[in-house]
Parts: structure tokens; sequence; C-alpha cells
């Protein structure tokens, strides 16, 4: 949905048209949702805990393959 807003935005559709607002609040709530939902769960698809963290260590343990 993020790719066809900025494909489409000022190109096909103005980006104040109903169609770019509509898409934009869709994309909020389906993130909004998302991160709800992961918050919650108790084994998370993306361990939100490590997205706010930002020293080095943290940030290598999120790279594929290494806990």
């Amino acid at each position: 949905m993020l790719i066809l807003i900025t494909d489409w935005a000022g190109k096909q559709y103005a980006w104040g048209s109903t169609v770019m607002v509509s898409m934009i609040a869709a994309l909020v709530s389906v993130v909004a949702a998302f991160v709800f939902v992961e918050s919650r769960a108790e084994e998370p698809m993306l361990p939100l805990v490590r997205c706010g963290m930002n020293n080095a260590s943290a940030n290598a343990s999120t790279a594929p393959g290494i806990r």
C-alpha cells in the first residue's frame, strides 16, 4: 500500500484526492493495528522492544540469523 501511495500520488491522483487520503488512512490504520496486536502477542513476529533500542549490540541482534 505504501508503494502504491508513493507511486500514484501526484501522477495519477492528486495528494488531496479521495483515493490518496483513503489509502493513507488505511495504511495508518493497518500499521496501528499491527503494532497493537504485536505488542500484546506472547510470541510476536516482530519484537517491538528491539525496534526502540539504539545501541549497536541490540541492532546487531536483530540481523537475520543472529540472536
